[in-house]
C-alpha cells in the first residue's frame, strides 16, 4: 500500500473508531438509570452492580484482545474487524431488550469478546504507517475514540431523558453503520509475506504481554499503561454515581460534562501528541500528560463544587496524549512482524488495568460514600492521582532512552 493509499484509508479508520466509540460512551449517563429499571437499588449498590458490568466487558477483553490480535497477523486484519463489529452491534440490541441484571452481565461479557477490534485498527495504522508518522496517526485515531466519546455521552444524556434503553438502539445502530463502511471500503492491509502463524501460547492474555518483555522498554511502557489506565476507571466507571451524589445532577448534565472531557481531549490529541513528540521526545511528553492527569484526580477528589469538574475534565484532558504517545513509544520498539501481537498485547494491559479499575474504583467509591464511616466519595480519585504517580516513574525507570518522533 502507497502512501496515498494509506491516507485515503485513514478517513475511514476515524469514522469507525468514532462510531465504535460513540457506541460505547452513549451508555455512561445512563447507567445509573437502567439498572434502577431493572433492579431498584440504592446509589452506592447500583454502583457496585455497574462495576460488575464493566468488570464483565473487561474481562472478555482481556482474555480475547490478543487471541484477536494474534489471529489478525495469520489471517489479516479485514475478516477480524468484519466480524467484531458485526457482534458488537448485535450485542448492543440485545442490551436494549435485556430484562434482568444477569442478562446485562453477559451481554456485557459477549460484547467485550466483540470489542476487542482496536488491536486490529491500531495493527492496520502500524501496517500503513512509517514509525516517523505514527504519533500523528495515534494520536489523531485518538481524537477518533474523543469524537466518539463527545457525541455518545451526550447523545446517551439527551436519549436517557426519553427512557434508559433508547440509547443502546441507537449505538446499535451505529456500530451496524461502522460495520456497512467497512464492508464496502477496508481494504486488507496486511502483506502476505509478514503474515504468522498462529500460536496459541502467545495469544493467551498473560502469554501475549510476556512475549513483548523480549524487547528492551517494553516492560517499563505496559507497566506505565497499566497504572494509567487503572487510574482513568475512576473516572469511567464511578464519576456518573459521583456527581449524582455529590451534585445531583441529571444523566443528561452527565453526559455533558463527559462531551466537554472528551472535546478537550480531541484538541489536545490533535493539536499536542505530534508537536511535543517531535520538540520533546515521546517520554518526556508522557511525563507532561501523566502530571496534568494527577492533577486533575486531585482536585476533583477534594473540591465540593459542581463548576471545579468542569475545570478538573479540562486538566485532565491534557493527559489525553499519553495513550497514543506510549503506542507509539511501543511500536518504534518491536519489528515489524511483532504489531499485531504487540497491539494484542496493549489491548490485554489495558483490558488487565480495567479489570482491576472496574472492580476496584465502584467498591472504593461505596465504601466511602454511605452512612458509615468516613465519608469521602472522591477517594476513588485519589488512588487514581496515586497510581497516576506509579506510571510517571515507570516511565523514568525506562533503562533505554524513549526514541524522538
Amino acid at each position: 500500500m502507497n502512501k496515498n493509499q494509506s491516507k485515503a484509508l485513514f478517513p475511514l479508520l476515524f469514522c469507525i473508531v468514532a462510531l465504535n466509540m460513540m457506541s460505547v460512551g452513549i451508555i455512561l449517563p445512563v447507567l445509573p438509570d437502567l439498572i434502577f429499571s431493572v433492579a431498584a437499588l440504592p446509589n452506592a449498590e447500583s454502583a457496585k452492580i455497574g462495576g460488575l458490568m464493566l468488570l464483565s466487558f473487561a474481562f472478555a477483553q482481556f482474555l480475547f484482545a490478543p487471541l484477536l490480535g494474534a489471529l489478525s497477523d495469520r489471517f489479516g486484519r479485514r475478516p477480524i474487524l468484519l466480524c467484531g463489529l458485526f457482534g458488537l452491534s448485535l450485542d448492543f440490541l440485545i442490551l436494549a431488550l435485556a430484562p434482568s441484571i444477569i442478562v446485562l452481565v453477559i451481554a456485557r461479557f459477549i460484547g467485550g469478546i466483540f470489542g476487542s477490534t482496536y488491536p486490529t485498527i491500531n495493527a492496520i495504522i502500524a501496517d500503513t504507517t512509517a514509525p516517523e508518522d505514527r504519533p500523528a496517526r495515534y494520536g489523531i485515531i485518538s481524537a477518533a475514540w474523543g469524537t466518539g466519546f463527545i457525541l455518545g455521552p451526550v447523545a446517551g444524556g439527551v436519549l436517557g431523558e426519553f427512557g434508559p434503553r433508547i440509547p443502546f438502539f441507537v449505538a446499535s445502530i451505529a456500530i451496524l453503520i461502522a460495520f456497512l463502511l467497512a464492508v464496502f471500503l477496508l481494504p486488507e492491509t496486511l502483506k502476505p509475506k509478514n503474515r504468522q502463524s498462529f500460536n496459541l501460547l502467545k495469544a493467551n492474555p498473560l502469554g501475549a504481554i510476556l512475549d513483548m518483555f523480549r524487547f528492551p522498554g517494553i516492560p517499563q511502557a505496559l507497566f506505565a499503561l497499566l497504572c494509567m489506565l487503572t487510574a482513568s476507571q475512576a473516572i469511567l466507571s464511578t464519576f456518573p454515581f459521583f456527581v449524582r451524589e455529590v451534585y445531583g445532577w441529571s444523566s443528561g448534565l452527565t453526559g455533558l460534562a463527559f462531551g466537554f472531557y472528551a472535546a478537550g481531549t480531541i484538541v489536545v490529541q490533535i493539536s499536542l501528541v505530534s508537536f511535543l513528540s517531535r520538540k520533546m521526545g515521546l517520554a518526556r511528553s508522557i511525563l507532561v500528560g501523566f502530571s496534568a492527569q494527577c492533577l486533575s484526580y486531585v482536585l476533583l477528589a477534594i473540591s465540593g463544587q459542581p463548576a471545579m469538574a468542569f475545570v478538573c475534565m479540562a486538566i485532565g484532558a491534557i493527559g489525553g496524549i499519553c495513550f497514543p504517545l506510549i503506542q507509539s513509544l511501543t511500536t518504534s520498539l518491536v519489528d515489524e512482524t511483532s504489531q499485531g501481537r504487540l497491539q494484542g498485547a496493549i489491548s490485554s494491559a489495558a483490558s488487565l488495568s480495567a479489570l482491576f479499575g472496574v472492580f476496584l474504583m465502584p467498591q472504593i467509591y461505596a465504601r466511602f460514600s454511605d452512612a458509615e464511616g468516613v465519608y469521602f466519595p472522591g477517594a476513588a480519585f485519589a488512588l487514581g492521582a496515586g497510581l497516576t504517580l506509579m506510571a510517571m516513574m515507570s516511565i523514568l525507570a525506562m533503562r533505554k532512552p524513549a526514541p524522538t518522533a
